[in-house]
């Protein structure tokens, strides 16, 4: 047989590597590069390369990173209804990618969009990509290792969840104090164009699940007026929370996250003014900040921020703006009665305890990965990760509530399983816009009257103390005095 070029062996080797692969653990991080616009394979091989990316990444538990360079690659083609290179290559490989995308731990490496900011001409070095095997130019080179580190931090850390917006020189142009409301410049023309899509990409997020904010130093009705008075994207009513005064912005930015019961970690602060950004950051630790320029490519360039992105979008995130909106109103009852039972009475509160029901895991997923608060084990498990647990025979009870304000949605989770003649709580969160009416008492009441009628009442369960975990520190008391629940302090098992 004679000897493979290196490029021979490139194409018989992938594909069998792919499909031999052995599932590793859910922190192992995959990246699967093949450039087809330098190596034009077959297209028939390349179909055959994301069928065996789909069988590898489903096998997996942990996140798979795949580039996105297809090609063509030479085939005959009539150029009558041509839709171009982009638009071809999607329609020819639509099935095979439809069935990647479809893998919730699947994520695109957008090798296309480095390669259209930087040009195909400055991206490759054909020549001496043939002869060594490495086809990218330094710009290229740097541009895909700052992607890859930005895309591997996003995928190992916490999503942000509120956007904190400055108003001057940030969602118009001008200083609406001084130039008045009809000064300010925010439209499609040249001078307002970037502040008119900024908005547009704002408003867009909230679809998304983020919660919009206003810290400015201003009067507020100068605030308000412009919104009301001036056709803008955005509307007065969009922003949860509004900190428009004269106090220092760390103050407000951590008065923000108080009033939305988040970390600071889990804001995005964006300003125009370098002080106040360099000054927040310097206060608040782990707070984001970005910087509002007013150009266009720099607003580009933030628009593609990793720290707006997220990883799945369900109909929770859709209405979390409504639901916190309602939460405020909850808020107002509270101030208004005085008394807590009195609260608690008058909203009203229905629960519904489901118990391994497949509609709900995508969503249980998600609570894994973001509660913090109230979360006994932070521990982020994906749907498949709580598939194998309800096979294995453990039970997963999730919460739905309801009152007369509304619905919280899908908002607690606890994970028990079966150890000798028992279970064991291997896990209790809450999303925190559930807390402090009592919700978590009753819904761990039904969970243990439940398994004690099964005969498996649990008589343990697993807590690690966190930082940011205080709220289910708290809770362990009435396990332990109400329950006669003994805790294994720090002890995680391995995962699935």
């Amino acid at each position: 047989m004679p000897e493979l070029s290196v490029e021979e062996r490139y194409e018989e080797d992938l594909i069998p590597a792919l499909m031999q692969w052995p599932e590793k653990p859910a922190d192992a991080v995959y990246f699967i590069h093949s450039d087809q616009y330098f190596r034009h394979k077959p297209a028939a091989w390349q179909m055959q390369f994301l069928q065996t990316v789909h069988a590898f990444a489903a096998r997996q538990t942990g996140p798979v990173l795949l580039s996105n360079q297809l090609d063509d690659s030479f085939e005959p083609r009539a150029w009558a209804g041509y839709a171009g290179r982009q638009t071809s290559m999607a329609d020819r490989y639509r099935p095979q990618l439809e069935a990647c995308l479809s893998l919730p731990n699947l994520f695109v490496f957008d090798l296309a969009e480095l390669v259209l900011n930087i040009g195909a001409a400055q991206f490759y070095q054909y020549n001496l990509g043939h002869l060594y095997q490495m086809p990218y130019t330094k710009p290229a080179v740097k541009a895909i290792a700052g992607e890859l580190q930005q895309q591997l931090q996003w995928l190992q850390a916490e999503e942000k969840k509120v956007i904190v917006l400055d108003c001057d020189n940030t969602l118009w142009k001008g200083i609406v104090g001084e130039d008045g409301v009809e000064g300010i410049i925010c439209d499609n023309n040249a001078d307002g164009i970037t502040y008119y899509h900024f908005q547009q990409f704002l408003k867009n997020r909230i679809e998304e699940g983020f919660l919009l904010c206003l810290c400015s130093k201003n009067n507020e009705a100068d605030v308000e007026a412009a919104f009301r008075k001036r056709r803008m994207p955005l509307q007065w009513e969009d922003f949860i929370v509004k900190k428009i005064n004269w106090q220092d912005k760390y103050t407000q930015l951590q008065s923000i996250a108080q009033e939305l019961n988040v970390g600071i970690n889990s804001l995005i602060f964006i300003d125009d003014n370098l002080f106040e950004l360099n000054a927040t950051s310097a206060m608040l630790p782990g707070l984001t900040t970005l910087h509002f320029t007013g150009d266009y490519k720099d607003f580009l360039h933030l628009t593609r921020s990793f720290h707006f992105r997220k990883r799945n979008i369900l109909k929770e995130d859709r209405q979390r703006t409504e639901l916190y909106r309602t939460e405020q109103d909850r808020n107002r009852l509270l101030g208004e009665t005085g008394d807590m039972n009195a609260f608690i009475d008058a909203l009203g509160i229905e629960m519904e305890i489901g118990v391994n029901d497949p509609k709900d895991l995508e969503r249980l997923s998600q609570l894994t990965g973001k509660t913090n608060q109230f979360n006994f084990n932070k521990q982020a498990y994906t749907t498949r990760e709580l598939e194998e647990m309800i096979e294995r025979g453990w039970k997963l009870f999730s919460l739905r509530v309801s009152d007369k304000f509304g619905d919280y949605g899908l908002v607690g989770l606890i994970i028990t399983r079966p150890v000798v003649e028992n279970h064991l709580i291997e896990n209790f969160l809450m999303s925190c816009r559930a807390l402090g009416k009592r919700i978590e008492e009753k819904f761990f009441h039904e969970v243990f009257l439940q398994l004690q009628n099964q005969g498996t009442a649990p008589g343990q369960f697993i807590f690690t103390p966190t930082e940011r975990n205080q709220p289910a520190q708290n809770f362990i008391t009435i396990l332990t005095n109400d329950y006669q629940l003994s805790t294994i302090a720090g002890n995680i098992p391995e995962r699935l």
